[in-house]
């Protein structure tokens, strides 16, 4: 038989999410999409003023206010830094061993999929989604 002890928590154990853990220290708090500056702050070294103290823990929230914003008002990056997906999608009705040449060949597509066994299955899979996303109806 295997017995378990039981651990039982001080409630000083769960108050601040960054205290440590079996000598291991938690993450830092990051900035918040939209918050404040002074917002982040004050949170920030409230969570960890009892690991670092008052003085480090100041320098350290100010450091990661810097790196999660820049130097800016924190926003979400999708907001920001929006990307735009790389597709290459086949022609109208066009077969699958054309579309594979010609995406295989196509110069933009060797620039952003040097490999070519990476290139391959990159037009095979937008071959597919237009595909897939056809069965059953006419070619769009």
């Amino acid at each position: 038989m295997i017995f378990l002890q039981k651990k039982t928590l001080n409630l000083e154990d769960t108050e601040k999410p960054y205290k440590k853990l079996n000598n291991k220290k938690l993450p830092i708090p990051s900035v918040k999409p939209r918050e404040e500056e002074s917002e982040f702050i004050s949170r920030c070294i409230s969570d960890i003023i009892d690991e670092y103290g008052q003085e480090q823990a100041a320098a350290i929230c100010y450091a990661q206010y810097e790196n999660d914003t820049q130097g800016g008002v924190a926003s979400t990056m999708s907001e920001e830094f929006a990307r735009t997906k790389f597709t290459f999608p086949p022609e109208h009705k066009e077969q699958m061993t054309s579309f594979m040449s010609r995406c295989m060949s196509n110069e933009l597509v060797k620039v952003r999929k040097s490999n070519r066994g990476v290139r391959a299955g990159f037009c095979y899979s937008q071959y597919q989604t237009k595909y897939l996303s056809n069965i059953g109806k006419s070619w769009k």
